[in-house]
């Protein structure tokens, strides 16, 4: 469901603090596991009293993400500030595709996205 948190920094903290880490968007099964059995890391706050260590530890841009979340910061608007040479590194966030058997099809396919990008 979705909740309304007054612009208060404080407010918005105390809530985005609180919340387990797989409530959080981005955060799937498997980086739930990896906090939790690396860092003994189960709620937002955790991260924020681990974060020294998380951002050393893990690739740059899953470091600059756990501190967007520990700030209460959504993505759209860190990434309004990001410079552009981060880009995105596939589109799988953005398509999925059916199961395709015929090779003609997967060729044309293919086609479409080589003329694209």
């Amino acid at each position: 469901g979705q909740h309304m948190v007054l612009g208060k920094k404080e407010t918005v903290l105390k809530f985005v603090r609180a919340l387990p880490v797989r409530k959080v968007p981005g955060i799937g099964k498997v980086q739930e596991k990896i906090l939790k059995d690396a860092f003994g890391v189960h709620c937002v706050q955790d991260i924020y009293d681990n974060r020294y260590l998380i951002y050393f530890l893990f690739p740059e841009i899953t470091g600059k993400f756990f501190l967007r979340v520990c700030m209460g910061c959504s993505n759209s608007f860190a990434d309004a500030f990001s410079s552009s040479d981060e880009g995105r590194k596939s589109i799988s966030m953005e398509r999925t595709f059916r199961d395709l058997r015929d090779f003609g099809l997967i060729c044309n396919k293919v086609g479409v996205f080589w003329h694209v990008y």
